[in-house]
């Protein structure tokens, strides 16, 4: 075999290489996950000014998610005043596996749990925005189930 065969063959395993990538690439859905991007990037200062915010707490906001009882519990700590707060759940692979609910706290109450039950298990994106008198706060974290 010549540098001639080589060469064309060479160039043949690169096109139907390139043809391969293309046909492939035509099979991924490439739409955006969220509808409204451009005006969720636009709330940008008011998430930085929420999670700003969290750090003048004596407890932050923890996440404990136990695999065993299909829960996860939301614990705000012991001292807080009453508390309006949404929570969200958002699956990057597939929009309409996306949950959101909203809860009331008590003062007297230390936490939340929430059923994750009807989730499918595998990575999840966790957001929580909750009102805590006049003061507004934001948090995101990734859970797996």
């Amino acid at each position: 075999m010549n540098w001639g065969h080589s060469l064309l063959g060479f160039f043949i395993l690169y096109i139907s290489f390139l043809v391969f990538v293309v046909f492939q690439s035509r099979k991924v859905d490439h739409s955006l996950v969220m509808d409204n991007y451009y005006a969720h990037d636009l709330q940008y200062q008011q998430r930085y000014d929420q999670i700003y915010a969290r750090g003048a707490l004596k407890h932050d906001l923890e996440f404990v998610s136990e695999r065993s009882s299909s829960l996860l519990t939301l614990d705000y700590g012991p001292e807080h005043g009453d508390i309006e707060m949404t929570l969200s759940f958002y699956r990057a692979m597939d929009k309409s596996m996306d949950r959101s609910t909203t809860y009331t706290l008590q003062a007297d109450e230390c936490c939340v749990q929430h059923s994750t039950e009807r989730l499918q298990a595998g990575l999840w994106t966790v957001e929580v925005e909750w009102t805590e008198g006049n003061v507004s706060y934001y948090k995101k974290d990734q859970i797996t189930l």
